[in-house]
């Protein structure tokens, strides 16, 4: 699949990672995903990743964690249905794409979106901002817009860039990261290294934990069976982590090329995975 070459792609690039955030399609978030959205721009100070975001319409608000964010921009320069634009980079330089490839056909009979309707001029834009992140070879579109990520594989078998909802540019990012050494995203800020990478995970999944581990350690001596209860625990959190761990090299693997090496190596992380799950339920019994 295209999509999949593309995540290929991404994790072999040598300047980084480049996130096109779709502002139309990002400018009426509440909830969980403006919460996720807040985190995923914290990631542009990391200096693998270079954020932009296509242009929005004068007046129109944009969640307040995109407004930092530079802006790529497009000026069509002949009326529709048949748009030719020219993309106009950060940095100030341009590019002249020739015509649109999305005429008012593709946006009605793949989209449902007849021409006079609200919907074919919203469908529009989202598409022709698409062409903008494959114009500035942007790798990931980050977008909540409902038409274009249930038509995403459609999309993605005839350009260059990878459709993604929030969430999952947050995990795709979480990933890119540490196969770079960058252990970032959901780690408790005052651990270092791999392993207290994952421990700050495990605390984060079951805040009970640490001060029950605290407890444990510093009171073996007075509690009744005081090293049995830690010596369980200890078994139960080098579990947890190395699930936890196992997981990320799963995911690592499903973004590498599809081949017989990746297939072996997210088998055999499989394998060590699920007696690590069984363990942990052991650990508690």
């Amino acid at each position: 699949m295209r999509y999949k070459y593309l995540r290929t792609r991404v994790h072999d690039s040598e300047d980084g990672l480049r996130v096109v955030f779709h502002s139309s399609g990002l400018r009426q978030l509440v909830g969980s995903p403006l919460d996720n959205l807040a985190i995923l721009t914290e990631f542009k100070r990391e200096s693998r990743c270079t954020f932009w975001r296509t242009p929005i319409s004068p007046g129109v608000a944009l969640p307040q964690c995109l407004n930092d964010v530079p802006c790529t921009s497009y000026v069509p320069e002949i009326p529709e249905p048949r748009v030719e634009f020219t993309i106009v980079h950060p940095g100030g330089h341009g590019w002249s794409l020739g015509y649109s490839r999305w005429d008012d056909t593709v946006v009605h009979e793949i989209f449902g979106a007849p021409i006079s309707s609200p919907k074919h001029a919203v469908v529009s834009e989202a598409l022709l901002a698409l062409e903008v992140c494959e114009a500035v070879s942007g790798h990931l579109f980050v977008t909540h817009d409902e038409d274009i990520l249930m038509r995403r594989d459609w999309l993605q078998d005839r350009m260059t860039v990878f459709i993604v909802g929030i969430a999952e540019a947050l995990d795709f990012l979480d990933v890119y990261l540490k196969r770079h050494g960058v252990y970032a995203y959901r780690a408790s800020s005052h651990v270092t290294g791999t392993h207290g990478y994952y421990f700050g995970r495990l605390c984060q999944a079951i805040p009970e934990f640490l001060p029950t581990w605290a407890t444990a350690v510093y009171g073996d001596a007075e509690l009744p069976h005081g090293e049995t209860v830690q010596r369980y625990l200890e078994s139960f959190q080098l579990r947890l982590v190395s699930m936890f761990e196992a997981k990320d090299r799963i995911a690592d693997q499903f973004y590498r090329p599809a081949n017989n090496d990746t297939s072996h190596a997210m088998l055999r992380e499989i394998v060590s995975f699920f007696p690590l799950v069984t363990g942990s339920f052991d650990s508690l019994a």
